[in-house]
């Protein structure tokens, strides 16, 4: 299998960058150079494992960086509501327990619905 060695003056500036120690590194700064790397490893053609191989990074650190990237660069959905039209039955039936059955229509009021459960 042959593996790709080219290394680019943006990579070799970002991995200089990374020996920097954390403190010297705003967050901001380092999601920047990070991300970097991200772009530059899905460019390569590499698999994770070759590519960390080759810079000298841990595996973990890359696919941290990656799941990062991903959920960043992924649009946020809205959430979408749909109106229904306002359906509603035709008829309201109450049956009572003797077997009679009132059907009403439904625009029927409520105050003269209430009335005809409680009977």
């Amino acid at each position: 299998m042959l593996v790709s060695l080219r290394r680019t003056a943006s990579t070799a500036k970002n991995f200089s960058a990374l020996s920097l120690q954390k403190k010297d590194m705003t967050l901001k700064k380092k999601r920047e150079q990070m991300y970097s790397i991200v772009t530059d490893w899905r460019s390569s053609g590499l698999s994770q494992a070759e590519y960390v191989a080759q810079h000298g990074m841990h595996i973990n650190k890359l696919r941290y960086w990656i799941r990062k990237y991903n959920n960043s660069t992924q649009k946020k959905q809205e959430p979408v509501f749909i109106a229904l039209p306002n359906i509603l039955p035709q008829e309201i039936s109450i049956r009572y327990p003797s077997g009679i059955e009132i059907k009403l229509p439904s625009q029927i009021s409520a105050s003269y619905l209430r009335e005809l459960i409680q009977i």
